[in-house]
C-alpha cells in the first residue's frame, strides 16, 4: 500500500468527517493509531483533532474552502510524518489500519459532509398581513388531483 496515497485520502477524509455525526469514531480511530506508536502523544493528538474540528466547523460556516484545504493538507502531512517509523513492520500495520479506517468509517462520513455542505440552503421569509408565502429549496410543482 502506498503511504502517500493512504495519508492523502486519510487527511481529506478526516477533515471531512469532522463536520459529521461520525466525528467521534474518527477521533477514536486516529487516536488509537497514535496510541500504538506513540502512547505518550495520543491525548495531545486527540486535543489537536478537537481544535481542528472547531476550525473546520468555522471554515464551513464561512464557506472558506482555502482554510479547509489547508487543514486537509496539514493532516495529510501530519499522518505521513506519523507513519515514518523506524519499526517498518509496525509502520506497515498502521498504514493498513489507517486505510481500513478511511475506507470503512471516514470516507462515508466525509462524502456525507461534502454532500451536505454542497446542498446547504438558507432561506428567510417575512410575511406581513395576510400574505401568502411559498418557499422552496428546489422545484415547486402545482399538482391537480
Amino acid at each position: 500500500m502506498d503511504v502517500a496515497t493512504v495519508t492523502e485520502a486519510a487527511g481529506t477524509a478526516l477533515v471531512g468527517a469532522m463536520a459529521t455525526d461520525l466525528w467521534g469514531k474518527a477521533v477514536d480511530g486516529v487516536t488509537a493509531l497514535w496510541r500504538r506508536a506513540y502512547p505518550d502523544r495520543a491525548e495531545t493528538v486527540a486535543a489537536e483533532l478537537e481544535q481542528t474540528r472547531r476550525q473546520v466547523l468555522a471554515a464551513r460556516q464561512s464557506n472558506d474552502e482555502r482554510a479547509l484545504q489547508d487543514l486537509r493538507t496539514g493532516w495529510q502531512l501530519r499522518l505521513a510524518q506519523f507513519l515514518d517509523l523506524e519499526d517498518h513492520k509496525l509502520a506497515e500495520e498502521l498504514v493498513a489500519e489507517l486505510h481500513r479506517l478511511v475506507e470503512e468509517e471516514l470516507k462515508s462520513a466525509a462524502s456525507l459532509s461534502e454532500h451536505n455542505c454542497a446542498n446547504k440552503v438558507e432561506m428567510k421569509v417575512v410575511a406581513l398581513g395576510t400574505s401568502r408565502v411559498n418557499q422552496v429549496a428546489g422545484n415547486q410543482y402545482n399538482y391537480k388531483d
